[in-house]
């Protein structure tokens, strides 16, 4: 099984593009500072990639300093670069979890969770 959960704040906004063609993919991408279990304040960058209805969700509702859950596969892969072999993984999402609740809200948002439908057509709340 292949299935990663976080939570995290994002380091910045995430990086958006369109995929070429005639109908094209929102591809988004953006980093998570994940905090490592222990004494030490440390943290873990990890690099995630929405595609679809899941890319404009992030699009629209995600931004820098957000705390978020987030359920991922991950996927790994190489490339070449000046003659070197670059490896890397990255996690695709599959689903997110409002953690932060909108300044000075009391509705069920705030410091609760909210999930996020999983092909993106609107948020299901005003």
């Amino acid at each position: 099984m292949n299935s990663c959960n976080f939570i995290g704040r994002l380091t910045r906004d995430p990086e958006v593009r369109y995929s070429q063609g005639e109908k094209p993919v929102c591809v988004a991408r953006f980093t998570l500072a994940v905090d490592r279990p222990t004494k030490e304040r440390a943290a873990d960058f990890l690099t995630f990639k929405a595609l679809g209805g899941r890319g404009e969700f992030v699009e629209k509702h995600l931004k820098r300093g957000m705390r978020i859950g987030i359920c991922a596969r991950a996927e790994s892969g190489s490339y070449e670069k000046n003659g070197n072999k670059i490896y890397y993984t990255e996690f695709i999402c599959e689903g997110f979890t409002f953690c932060d609740g909108k300044q000075g809200n009391t509705g069920p948002a705030a410091g609760g969770y909210m999930e996020a439908p999983e092909e993106y057509e609107g948020l299901p709340f005003n």
